[in-house]
């Protein structure tokens, strides 16, 4: 009987040989095409983009004043005045303006029927504040409210039915949206200091959201087909762990527990018990996420609490889901989809963790949870039906 060892080491075949080059170079075709046609930078929508045909001469200064506007920490607006200006082509258009304080800019123009605004803005500092809006199309809605000192809200809506809802409470946060078709709705939250949230929406029935708590978070999301659905949170303050006492005696003998608060901890047992369980609060600050959908009913979310974390999910073709959960300091998660019907979630709770997760198929499931500090993966599953999970600590 021939042994397991010398079956092991036969020779393949010429025809297998040839079927292995085959699949593998297919793979990597397969994955030259998907690099190829990802972006450079996943999101690249900025005010030019968004102001890009519009006719801007109705704005006081154009185009370069537009820009001075996009920067919450520019005083384009005299001391103690308030500027506003309302153009309506139609019927039926709506537009309600209320400023506050002093040193706040507002500016709406409706071309089309059945258009409504609400616009408040209360600037209670030295900075000025502003809101642009451009409506155009039908029944397009939007409310947008600013309390603060240098925030500003420039939006553009084009088609029917779109929606947009934006809520400032700080200081210099900035809001740059873009929805073209029909049935678009963006909401957007942002309390605290010097936020960053822009949102492209184009084709049909997309819904975005971004909520920002803290200091100095940025979110991007951008959607292009129809029924993708998109949710960014940054808001919390970060938990993670870390021994205390003796650091002689903090080391191999660590692992993960979590309390009733779901809050996440190191439990450490050195000798005699000489290490300590020490939970450590991380303000919510400098996190960067962004999402890119491109075609139709993809989800995506992506939850960050802490400090300094980054979060990208990029989705090309249908049904996709997507989850991204970070809280701590440091942490990278990267997915990237193409396909249809594949499933991501990463879970990142501690320091300095890396993921990322590269599907190219249909129905792929890829499931990532990282405790403590300093863990890495990559994940890649090319075809269809393949499933992973880890738990890495």
């Amino acid at each position: 009987m021939e042994s397991i060892s010398k079956r092991s080491k036969r020779v393949p075949s010429k025809r297998e040989r040839g079927s292995v080059i085959f699949n593998r170079i297919s793979t990597l075709l397969s994955l030259l095409v998907f690099l190829l046609f990802l972006p450079a930078n996943v999101f690249s929508f900025d005010l030019s983009d968004l102001i890009s045909d519009l006719d801007l001469t109705r704005v006081p200064g154009g185009e370069d004043y537009l820009e001075e506007l996009a920067d919450p920490a520019a005083d384009v607006v005299p001391a103690g005045e308030n500027i506003s200006h309302v153009f309506q082509d139609g019927f039926g258009n709506e537009a309600n303006l209320n400023q506050l304080g002093g040193g706040n800019f507002g500016f709406v123009e409706q071309n089309g029927n059945d258009n409504w605004v609400d616009i408040l803005q209360s600037n209670i500092g030295s900075n000025d504040s502003a809101a642009v809006l451009f409506q155009t199309g039908d029944s397009n809605r939007a409310s947008l409210f600013s309390e603060g000192e240098g925030n500003r809200i420039l939006a553009n809506q084009e088609g029917l039915g779109n929606i947009l809802d934006a809520i400032q409470n700080g200081s210099g946060h900035l809001v740059l949206v873009s929805q073209a078709g029909e049935g678009q709705q963006a909401f957007i939250s942002q309390t605290g200091f010097n936020h960053i949230a822009r949102i492209s929406q184009s084709q049909n029935s997309n819904i975005a959201s971004i909520t920002q708590d803290g200091i100095s978070n940025e979110a991007n999301i951008t959607q292009d087909g129809s029924g993708n659905q998109a949710n960014i949170v940054q808001a919390g303050n970060g938990i993670i762990g870390a021994p205390g006492g003796d650091d002689d005696h903090s080391h191999g003998n660590n692992g993960h527990d979590q309390d009733n608060n779901g809050n996440h901890y190191l439990h450490c047992h050195g000798p005699q018990h000489a290490c300590n369980d020490i939970l450590i609060s991380v303000p919510n600050a400098n996190n960067f996420a962004e999402i890119l959908q491109n075609g139709d009913q993809n989800l995506a979310s992506i939850l960050q609490q802490g400090d300094s974390n980054t979060a990208g999910i990029s989705q090309g073709g249908n049904l996709n889901h997507a989850d991204i959960i970070q809280n701590g300091i440091l942490n990278y998660a990267q997915v990237e989809q193409e396909g249809e019907d594949n499933f991501t979630i990463i879970t990142q709770l501690g320091t300095g963790h890396s993921a990322e997760v590269t599907q190219i198929g249909s129905n792929n499931s890829a499931e990532i949870t990282q405790l403590g500090h300093d863990r890495e993966i990559q994940v890649e599953q090319f075809g269809n039906g393949r499933v992973f999970s880890i738990v890495q600590q």
